[in-house]
């Protein structure tokens, strides 16, 4: 965490008894831009895909493709993911079917040229038992999916119940941390943030309804 986030963050220890310690960890997860100002929108890291919607024709194109026997590998997978909840969206991105809850994504599908694979954008965060995840950046983890190679089934449904769970959690941190930051009454003109309270929920809570 960069230093003048947490000299922002700080500052309102005085504000613990009255917030609890939930809404002060959040504002202590906020990050900074590399000119040092503070950014709300990105705290907890939740990348925004737009577009996703309830069931997305192209995805369906995608795995009638079958020329390419590995996408048929991954479509079990990624019916998991559409059924764990009302609240589940889907979209085409950058050529590959991708889950979301509102407009953030929790896993996707992919077929290669060797294997095909089950990923997760918060992947590293996931508890797994089973030693499936590989992948060594910051967020993202991924399974690989190869012909004629075993697979632990219920690892993975765990892993794609777990990410779902996670995506959730994630999304309503999104909403105490605005309604902490009402409380504070950050102003913009303080310089402690980029952007104002309005304008970080609004594009939270205007999506916060079952994808069309």
């Amino acid at each position: 965490m960069a230093a003048s986030s947490a000299s922002s963050a700080t500052s309102y220890t005085r504000n613990r008894g009255e917030l609890g310690e939930a809404y002060f960890t959040l504002l202590a997860d906020c990050s900074t831009d590399r000119g040092g100002n503070w950014h709300p929108s990105r705290m907890n890291g939740l990348l925004r895909f737009s577009g996703a919607v309830r069931r997305d024709p192209r995805i369906e194109a995608w795995f009638s493709d079958f020329a390419d026997p590995l996408r048929l590998m991954t479509r079990t997978w990624f019916e998991r993911m559409r059924s764990r909840g009302t609240d589940v969206g889907e979209l085409l991105h950058d050529g590959f079917p991708v889950a979301c809850v509102e407009d953030a994504p929790f896993a996707y599908v992919n077929a290669l040229m060797a294997h095909a694979s089950v990923g997760f954008y918060h992947g590293a965060s996931l508890a797994d038992p089973a030693g499936l995840l590989e992948g060594a950046g910051k967020r993202m983890r991924h399974v690989k999916l190869r012909p004629g190679k075993e697979l632990d089934v219920d690892a993975l449904s765990d892993l794609i119940d777990a990410a779902y769970r996670d995506i959730r959690r994630r999304l309503g941190l999104v909403l105490i941390w605005c309604s902490a930051l009402d409380r504070l009454k950050i102003d913009r003109s303080s310089g402690r943030a980029s952007e104002t309270t309005d304008d970080v929920c609004g594009r939270t809570n205007h999506q916060r309804k079952r994808p069309p």
